[in-house]
């Protein structure tokens, strides 16, 4: 329950009352539901004996009150107000399952928004802790079993609570013996049950989830390595991807047949106390059988056995949905214990003369052999820098830290006197443009590429495009294309080479017209001659942008205006390309 509180924490005030406006109108509507239905008994003991008319105060009210001269008309008044009522009965049916249906996709996409939101916004530390592929089948697989299993039980759990309520209120008012008697039966039936399959059910539910992983996982596997696995000597994955399926439904259907159990003896026990009900009326009077008593019962039992499958069925999936909410318990903790952890970008620019890194140190939580002490790093506005050295030095690290992605474990990140913090980082980070080493190309057009994750008004702004594809070097191999920027490319760029790819990474970058620009060895897949005009390009552009350069390249350092070389984690010398040179 607690874990269920915590992830109703998550929704905000608007989706918190409409939760409740749900479940108050599906438990209002199950309950007249029912209530609507009982007309159906009044009419039939009517029918069975028309002296009942006249015998019933209430009938006979209604039968004074309206003016009615004989049997018939008043027999034929109750069977079409029965036949509304019932139809009012199925239209409240069909708009509760309307709404639960709605409500639950809404709560399930809103539950996948403020993850993935979490998990763009987060601290990139959070994805050096997880596995990609978890993250993956956590939002693609265990919100969609939240949808299915967990949030429609919700209504359909007050929903037959309210259904069972009314039965129980009628019952007891025509005989609260048998409604006592019935009542204690079946709870102490489903208590059984509920007590006796719960812990399979949690060890079931707990399984598939780590099955639907498993799954998940070998598929990325197997795709990301597609072109070497076509040289294995034997092929067996589509074996192993069966044996994997195969695991999930075995397990999958033990599952199923556990929930759907009880249903079947709730049904026998429900019609067989049917049955010994009417022997029970009959030896009462064996001379005359109350109609009305059995066709109310036998009507009471008929909706009183759905609604205790459901009451049962929907604890059961939210119990058995527990262990899917359970793997998002890092990230629950973390949004509840710091509710601002997405702070809002107000969109204000931030004004610099300076990037400043100020006696800062960091290590990683698993890696205590490297860390970074007391690090000062100054870089001028509209300067063109680069960060050396060798392969594991720290140069990345330390760009991760210049860039925000990264928080300091001393010391801080400033722009000329501003901390850069919780506070202002979202607007830091909108300065910047990063193009890392390796490059994942979007599946679609060269101007999806291009203009990944932009709002669609800027989608086709091709002046910011073409601006983007000269200084990336990209134009001329993208206008010899057969439709230019709208050439269709694969998820992997197989239509690309890698020299192209990072061409169009860098035009991504250079399409939001960044005030820093950060490339991360992004221009090595480049022959040198290509990477030398890009670099020069760059250059011009240093009158408004900022640029930030990893290279391990001797001929990529020339066009710098300054060069800090990194060693362990720490900067052994600085200075101008030629200063360095000679020494």
């Amino acid at each position: 329950m607690n874990i269920f509180l915590k992830l109703l924490s998550l929704y905000n005030l608007k989706y918190k009352l409409r939760l409740f406006r749900v479940i108050l109108f599906v438990s209002f509507s199950s309950f007249a539901q029912f209530f609507f239905l009982t007309s159906l008994v009044l009419v039939i003991s009517v029918l069975a004996d028309s002296s009942t008319i006249f015998t019933n105060k209430y009938l006979f009210n209604i039968y004074n009150t309206l003016n009615f001269d004989n049997k018939s008309n008043f027999i034929f008044f109750l069977i079409s107000v029965s036949f509304c009522f019932i139809i009012l009965s199925a239209l409240f049916n069909l708009f509760n399952n309307y709404l639960i249906f709605k409500y639950s996709n809404y709560l399930t996409i809103k539950l996948e928004q403020i993850f993935f939101s979490f998990y763009i916004n987060t601290d990139y530390h959070f994805f050096n802790k997880n596995s990609q592929t978890r993250l993956i089948s956590k939002l693609k697989d265990n919100i969609s079993l939240l949808g299915i299993r967990f949030f429609p039980n919700i209504f359909v759990f007050f929903s037959a609570i309210s259904t069972l309520s009314a039965i129980i209120l009628i019952l007891f008012f025509i005989d609260y013996l048998v409604t006592l008697i019935i009542f204690f039966s079946l709870l102490l039936s489903y208590y059984f049950f509920f007590f006796f399959l719960k812990n399979k059910i949690n060890f079931l539910s707990s399984f598939n989830n780590k099955l639907f992983y498993k799954k998940t996982k070998f598929i990325i596997d197997v795709f990301k390595n597609i072109k070497v696995l076509k040289f294995f000597s034997k092929n067996d994955f589509d074996k192993i991807y069966y044996a994997n399926s195969k695991l999930l439904t075995k397990s999958s259907i033990k599952l199923s047949v556990l929930e759907t159990s009880p249903r079947v003896f709730m049904e026998f026990l429900l019609y067989a106390g049917s049955l010994l009900l009417i022997f029970y009326f009959y030896k009462i009077d064996s001379q005359y059988l109350n109609i009305s008593k059995i066709v109310f019962f036998g009507l009471a039992s008929s909706k009183a056995l759905p609604s205790f499958n459901q009451i049962f069925a929907s604890i059961v999936n939210i119990k058995s949905s527990f262990s899917y909410i359970n793997v998002f318990s890092e990230e629950i903790n973390i949004i509840l214990n710091k509710k601002n952890h997405l702070i809002a970008n107000n969109n204000k620019d931030l004004i610099f003369d300076k990037i400043k890194l100020n006696n800062v140190s960091f290590s990683f939580d698993r890696n205590e052999n490297f860390k970074i002490s007391e690090l000062n790093i100054e870089i001028n506005k509209n300067s063109f820098v680069a960060i050396c050295g060798k392969s594991g030095s720290g140069k990345t690290t330390i760009v991760d830290l210049l860039s925000g992605i990264y928080k300091p474990n001393n010391g801080f990140l400033s722009l000329d006197n501003l901390t850069i913090n919780d506070f202002n980082i979202y607007n830091y980070r909108n300065l910047i443009s990063y193009v890392p080493q390796e490059f994942h190309v979007t599946d679609g057009t060269i101007r999806e590429a291009i203009t990944f994750g932009q709002e669609e008004e800027y989608f086709n702004n091709s002046t910011a495009i073409n601006f983007a594809l000269k200084f990336s070097g990209a134009l001329n191999f993208v206008n010899n294309l057969p439709n230019k920027v709208d050439t269709e490319i694969s998820d992997r760029g197989i239509m690309l080479s890698l020299g192209q790819k990072q061409r169009i990474s860098i035009a991504r970058a250079l399409y939001k017209k960044p005030k820093i620009l950060i490339l991360d060895e992004s221009t090595n897949s480049l022959d040198l001659i290509t990477e030398k005009n890009i670099l020069n390009d760059l250059k011009n552009l240093c009158n408004f942008m900022t640029v930030i350069l990893i290279s391990h390249r001797i001929s990529s350092l020339a066009i710098c205006d300054y060069l800090y070389l990194i060693k362990d984690g720490k900067v052994f010398d600085k200075g101008t390309f030629n200063n360095l040179s000679n020494s």
